[in-house]
């Protein structure tokens, strides 16, 4: 597991004991939970907390980006623990009210609602597909969620 680092803030923090990654297209946003024990040495303990911008690597890939949700330290005699909860920036999507100017297209296609509607949060929108059948009015609804929206164009 030494492979798998964790960037937070501009640090990389190595040696995790454990890792879970969740990613599952009913869920939207990835999750994922590392932890790490160590016995106690000279160390300072690491500093991380939620909120924090994390970039979750292997190697030099990088497997997702996104924000710590949860920091859990534990502290005994001999040993220090810690494990960190986070999920993808799409959570952005999935947390977040849609915002795109007056709320509504006309004859636009998915690609470019789709684009509209996560651009405001930095996440990139690809058309693999090429489906050019425009929608002849698409309105947002009132609090509606990105993700809700998305899902709806669908």
């Amino acid at each position: 597991m030494s492979e798998f680092g964790l960037e937070i803030n501009g640090t990389l923090y190595r040696g995790w004991t454990e890792i879970n990654i969740t990613r599952s297209i009913e869920e939207f946003a990835s999750s994922f939970r590392v932890s790490y024990v160590d016995q106690w040495d000279d160390s300072p303990a690491w500093r991380i907390n939620r909120g924090d911008s994390c970039t979750l690597k292997w190697g030099t890939q990088t497997i997702l980006t996104g924000y710590v949700t949860a920091s859990h330290h534990s502290i005994s005699e001999d040993s220090y623990s810690l494990s960190i909860d986070g999920r993808s920036r799409t959570a952005d999507l999935v947390d977040c009210t849609a915002i795109h100017g007056k709320g509504r297209w006309r004859n636009e296609i998915l690609f470019g609602i789709l684009k509209d509607l996560c651009d405001p949060y930095g996440i990139l929108v690809y058309d693999n597909v090429g489906n050019s059948r425009k929608f002849k009015r698409f309105v947002l609804e009132e609090g509606e969620t990105v993700h809700g929206a998305i899902d709806r164009a669908c």
